[in-house]
This record gives C-alpha cells, structure tokens and sequence, in this order.
C-alpha cells in the first residue's frame, strides 16, 4: 500500500514538473514569436529601455515554476504581453478564448434609428463588426431624407467591439465639412505576418491580399509600405451636407480600434463633438493575427502594423478624450437626453 501512495506521489510531481517544464518552453515561444512578427514590440523596448525589458521578462520567467494550471499560465502570459499594451494582444487556451469583461454597463445591442424631437435624431450603432456593415449602409440609405431634414443627429457607439473601417465609412459623410487628413501606417515583414495575410485573403475571396503577404515574406524584420500605405493621404467627399448641422457621438471606455480610427476621423470635422468618457485606446498598432503554439494548445494574438501618427499623437493605452466629460453623477441610461438637452439649447 506504502508503495502505490509512494508511486502515485511520484506520478503527479512527474505531470507537474512536466507541465512547468511546457508553460517555460511555451512562453519561450510567445517571447520569441512576439518579439519577432509585432509591430509594437520593438517600440516599446526602445521607449522603456532594454535593461527595463529583460528585467521584467526575467522576472515573468522566474515565476512560471510557481504556475499551477492553466489558467495561472494565461494571466501570466498576459501580464508579459500588457507590459507592451493593453490592446491588439491576447493569448489563451486554443478552445477557450480569453474574453474580457465589457467595461461598460451599457447594454443595448441593436442597431436603430430613432427620432428623439422634430430637432434631434439618435442613431445606436452596437459594433462596427465587418458583418454590420450592411445594416449600417442600409439604415443611412432608407433614412436619407429624414437625416437631411434634422438639424441634430447623435449617434451612439458606446460598448463598441471596435471591427472594420469599411462599417463606418457611409457615415461620414453625414460628418464631413473639410478634408480628412489620414496618417498612414507600416507592416512588419514576416514569414508568420506573411501567411496571417494569405489566411485573410482567402477568407476574404480577396487574392490583392497575396500580394501583400509576397511584399511581407521579401522584407523579413523591416517596416514597409503597403502600396502607399505609410504616406498621409487626405479623404474629400464631393458635398459639405447641410444637415445634420451637429452631430454628438457617445462614447466611453468600451470603445476600441475602429471605434477610435471613426473617431479620429470625425473630430476633424467642425460639426462634430465627442460626449461620455475616455476611449480605452487601442488604435496605434493595429491589424491583429493570431497564431498557435508548437503543442497547438494556445493561441498568441499580436498586431502586424504601427501607425506613423506615434510618438506625436498617441492614442493606445491612453484613449480618446470627450469634448464634454459625462461624470458619473449622470446615470448611462441617461447620456442620450443630457446630450439631446446641450445640442437643443
């Protein structure tokens, strides 16, 4: 009996010390892979210091004899990963995505068009996922003629999931009243960025995106250009539109990626004023992929291009700030008609 106890105790320091010894190789492989394909990786090791970064890796390192499970292993992970930023990266268990919790309490979820007063419209617009965006050029097209009648239109992203540009891009000219100026952005050539970019044309049906990839696999370890895209370029629509004459765009701290790149567009127009609280920023590297580790049981969510607007106008880990701050005295539910009560005054 003394010898079963005696050899099950050994089997299961033999499973711990085996599974240490994988979370040690695995976050050998996120450190490597990170530092190799991320846009932002470099950037911050040169902001922060070098000695800075292999302090603290070292100190993450120093700690994985003490994970338990996986979970531990994830936070941990995780922890080396936000040393860098908080957005546009991720790591996990293959099945079981690491969800954060919303950071707003906000919790409606449909996509409408409501008329608020014969002076204000109010326009709640839940995510700019690539899969809206239908929806979203459908509602502006069926609604044309009432948005061109109103004077005040307030259009609500808070709790976005941020998605893509091309969701949001029949808005602006409801917002437009000058050029807008667009930063552009490079891409860390890789051979994983590469084949992240082959994935998404072959998602997409859209083989443009192989030409890509091909510019990504020649110039391994270097910034590039894709076509012109590192060149500030400048979006005009052909009319300024007499109404809406204000437009209020609510926002808060779940908005995120192409939320911010919606608003960065829209403050340049002299119509439009930000209201709630401060974004949670996530915009300067962007372009997420994700890949497996060697055992295929966790994932790595990293960012392939780095916004040429930093380090003179950064957004990540600081956000967008409102022109007119909500304070918490104002209960959520009733952002809507404080914002309706200074666009009417």
């Amino acid at each position: 009996m003394k010898k079963a106890i005696i050899s099950v105790l050994f089997f299961v320091s033999f499973l711990s010390i085996n599974a240490q010894s994988n979370y040690a190789q695995t976050l050998e492989w996120v450190i490597e892979t990170f530092s190799q394909n991320d846009a932002g990786f470099q950037y911050i090791v040169d902001k922060k210091g070098k000695k800075d970064y292999d302090d603290f890796t070292q100190g993450i390192k120093s700690r994985v004899p003490n994970v338990a499970n996986d979970d531990e292993f994830v936070n941990l992970v995780c922890e080396w990963l936000y040393y860098f930023r908080k957005g546009h990266v991720g790591f996990g268990v293959k099945d079981k995505p690491n969800r954060k919790p919303s950071r707003s309490n906000f919790d409606d979820k449909v996509l409408h068009l409501d008329r608020l007063s014969d002076k204000t419209l109010y326009l709640r617009i839940p995510s700019f996922e690539y899969k809206n965006k239908v929806a979203i050029d459908s509602i502006i097209k069926v609604n044309k003629d009432m948005i061109g009648v109103t004077p005040n239109l307030i259009i609500d992203i808070r709790n976005g999931s941020g998605g893509s540009d091309a969701s949001f891009w029949k808005l602006l000219p409801l917002l437009y009243t000058n050029p807008i100026r667009q930063v552009g952005l490079e891409f860390k050539g890789s051979e994983l960025n590469a084949k992240g970019f082959e994935q998404y044309a072959e998602m997409t049906n859209n083989p443009s995106l192989n030409n890509v990839a091909k510019l990504l696999r020649e110039n391994d370890k270097k910034f590039i250009a894709v076509e012109t895209s590192d060149k500030t370029s400048v979006i005009k629509f052909d009319n300024i539109l007499p109404y809406p004459q204000r437009v209020a765009i609510l926002i808060d701290g779940g908005n995120v990626s192409s939320d911010e790149q919606f608003l960065i567009y829209a403050k340049q127009s002299w119509k439009v004023k930000l209201f709630g609280k401060t974004t949670r920023g996530a915009i300067d590297i962007s372009n997420m992929t994700y890949t497996f580790s060697p055992d295929e049981k966790f994932y790595l969510s990293y960012a392939m291009s780095k916004s040429k607007r930093i380090p003179d106008f950064m957004v990540d880990d600081i956000g967008l700030q409102p022109d007119f701050y909500i304070d918490s005295e104002i209960p959520e539910a009733e952002w809507i008609n404080f914002t309706k009560g200074i666009l009417e005054e």
